[in-house]
C-alpha cells in the first residue's frame, strides 16, 4: 500500500535521511523517488526534485550541478528529529513500548506529541517496512512470569522525577510487618526488577545504601534540598551485586553435569568464562558438563532446581568475595 499526499515536512525528512553524507557518492532525484516508492510514499520525480532544493535553500542539501544533478548531504550538520520520519517514529514506538516505564513523567509529557505522531505515522503507512518491523520484536520472560505490585501512580512519578531533578524525597512507607514510618532519602536510582520498582537510596551522613520498594510507598514529597550521593557509587554494580537480595556475596566455581537438558548451555552462558562439554556414555546417553565461575545467589539455586532430575550433580566452591558484601546490606523494605 502506497501513501500519497504524505506531509511535505515528514516527506522532506524522509528525503534528507536518503541523501548520502558527504565524501559518499552522491545520488540522484530519480534514485530518491525510487527508494521512496520502495518505503511506501507515492511521489513524483518533479516533487522530489523541488524537496531537495527546498532542502539546498535551507543549507540541510547540495548538489554536484551536473546533469542529472547528484546529491548528497551539506556537511557539520544535525537534522531535527521528525516523529514521522521512519527512524524516528520506529525508534520512538519500541521506547514507548519496552521502556516507558523507565522515564521521567515530566519527560514523557513532554515526549507524548511525538509518539502521538510516530502512532500515526504507523496508522498511515501499515505496509511500510518499518511499520511491520515494529511487529516483529517480541521480549518474553524466560523464568515463570510474575504479575508484579501496584505502585500508586502519584508514588511513581514523584519518585521519578526527584531522582531527574537530583532533589530529596521525603516518603510515608511501610516496612513488610512493621508500622508506617517517614523517612527523608537522598533516591540515587532506580532498579527493576521483573516488573517490580526499589528505589536505592542514601539517609543524610550516611554512605550505607538502603532499598525502598515503591509498592509500599504510601505517600512521596518532593523537597527543595539538592540530594547527595556518596562520591564513588555505582548503580549499575549495586544493581549487579548480592545487595540486590538474591546473592551471598561470594565467587564460586560451579561444576556442574545435565543430561540431554544441559544443551541449553552450549548456546547461552553463566558466566563469560563458562566452560560446556558433551560427552557421550556407553549406553548412548548424552552428558553435558558445565563448569562457570559466578557469584552465588538463591537465584542461580532456583535456575538450576528448574532442570529437575536433569541436573546430575552439582557442586559449589567458594573462591573469592564479591564488590558489595552481604554484611553491609541494609533493607528497611523487608
Amino acid at each position: 500500500m502506497k501513501t500519497r499526499n504524505m506531509a511535505p515536512r515528514g516527506r522532506q525528512e524522509t528525503v534528507f535521511r536518503l541523501l548520502p553524507r558527504p565524501g559518499e557518492a552522491r545520488i540522484s532525484a530519480a534514485t530518491i523517488r525510487e527508494r521512496l516508492e520502495a518505503r511506501g510514499h507515492d511521489v513524483d520525480l518533479r516533487t522530489v526534485q523541488r524537496d531537495l532544493v527546498a532542502l539546498e535553500q535551507a543549507g540541510l542539501a547540495g548538489s554536484d550541478g551536473r546533469k542529472p544533478a547528484g546529491w548528497c548531504r551539506a556537511s557539520r550538520l544535525v537534522p531535527s528529529l521528525d516523529a514521522r520520519s521512519e527512524s524516528v517514529a520506529l525508534a520512538l514506538v519500541v521506547l514507548e513500548r519496552h521502556a516507558a516505564h523507565l522515564l521521567p513523567p515530566s519527560v514523557l509529557k513532554e515526549l507524548k506529541p511525538h509518539l502521538d505522531e510516530a502512532r500515526r505515522a504507523f496508522a498511515d503507512r501499515p505496509q511500510a517496512s518499518f511499520a511491520r518491523w515494529a511487529e516483529r520484536i517480541a521480549v518474553i520472560p524466560r523464568m515463570q512470569p510474575l504479575i508484579p505490585p501496584a505502585v500508586a501512580p502519584a508514588v511513581l512519578e514523584t519518585v521519578l522525577e526527584a531522582l531527574a531533578t537530583g532533589l530529596v524525597l521525603e516518603i510515608d512507607y511501610r516496612a513488610r510487618d512493621k508500622p508506617e514510618k517517614t523517612h527523608r532519602l537522598h533516591p540515587a536510582g532506580i532498579v527493576a526488577r521483573e516488573g517490580e520498582f526499589i528505589l536505592v537510596a542514601f539517609f543524610a551522613g550516611n554512605e550505607r545504601v538502603y532499598q525502598f520498594q515503591l509498592h509500599r510507598m504510601r505517600r512521596a514529597r518532593p523537597t527543595s534540598e539538592r540530594a547527595r550521593i556518596p562520591g564513588g557509587f555505582d548503580l549499575a554494580a549495586y544493581a549487579a551485586s548480592a545487595e540486590m537480595g538474591f546473592g551471598t556475596g561470594q565467587i564460586i566455581r560451579l561444576e556442574a553435569i545435565f543430561d540431554e537438558s544441559g544443551y541449553l548451555f552450549e548456546d547461552l552462558k553463566l558466566a563469560p568464562e563458562q566452560t560446556c562439554e558433551r560427552r557421550e556414555l556407553k549406553d548412548g546417553a548424552v552428558r553435558y558438563h558445565v563448569t562457570a565461575t559466578l557469584e552465588d545467589s538463591a537465584r542461580l539455586d532456583w535456575f538450576l532446581n528448574g532442570f529437575g532430575d536433569g541436573l546430575i550433580r552439582r557442586k559449589k566452591t567458594v573462591i573469592g568475595k564479591a564488590a558489595f558484601g552481604a554484611a553491609s546490606r541494609q533493607r528497611p523494605s523487608d
